[in-house]
């Protein structure tokens, strides 16, 4: 799958075969609201069966964002400086596409982007 699915940053996954399908990355570990944006979205995300993984290593953010772009996980939500103007980034891994979100329907997002056919 992996070899049929990948791009020169690493692989990226068929979402039924990813480990993960969502990353929610937060972007600098000592902003204590985008830790507690973070956790929260993670724990909802989890409640409704969706398969997240939480970075909140003590790394700096490009070193988040290459291990996202290696792993291939089909999304991902970061938790950044946007965050305190009320957003998150939404990250597509295949072909690396960004948008912005509105915090509060970050998780509707998610959903709807998961229930999609690919």
């Amino acid at each position: 799958a992996i070899e049929s699915s990948h791009d020169e940053r690493g692989c990226v996954w068929p979402r039924e075969l990813a480990p993960f399908e969502l990353e929610i990355i937060i972007s600098n570990h000592k902003d204590a609201a985008a830790v507690e944006f973070a956790e929260k979205l993670y724990e909802q995300c989890r409640e409704r069966g969706i398969r997240v993984l939480l970075d909140d290593r003590a790394e700096r953010f490009g070193v988040k964002m290459n291990d996202f772009e290696l792993m291939g996980f089909p999304y991902a939500v970061l938790a950044g400086k946007a965050l305190a103007e009320g957003s998150v980034e939404f990250i597509t891994r295949a072909g690396l596409k960004r948008q912005s979100v509105s915090a509060d329907e970050i998780l509707k997002f998610i959903e709807k982007k998961l229930a999609e056919k690919n």
